[in-house]
């Protein structure tokens, strides 16, 4: 399932110095995956592209809304196919 790696004895007393206390909950997962969504990336994909940024233009961030992706939505089957060459 999931195995924990603690911090080396240095990491783990900077932790505890900024007031961190293991506790048990911690280590239960928190999230549970209801979907996957699979997307043909393509020149047509809503993005920022280095090319597309100015000389000096650094540290961008965006975001993209979900919307604007699903005409790039592909099947499993269909991601598969192209990744390994299974197309007929």
């Amino acid at each position: 399932m999931f195995s924990i790696v603690l911090p080396s004895y240095a990491g783990q007393a900077i932790l505890i110095e900024f007031g961190y206390i293991r506790r048990e909950e911690y280590d239960d997962a928190r999230w549970m995956l209801h979907e996957r969504v699979y997307y043909h990336v393509t020149d047509e994909f809503p993005a920022l592209r280095a090319t597309m940024m100015p000389t000096g233009v650094e540290d961008v961030r965006y975001s993209i809304k979900v919307e604007a992706c699903t005409p790039f939505i592909k099947e499993e089957s269909e991601i598969i196919s192209w990744v390994f060459g299974t197309d007929k």
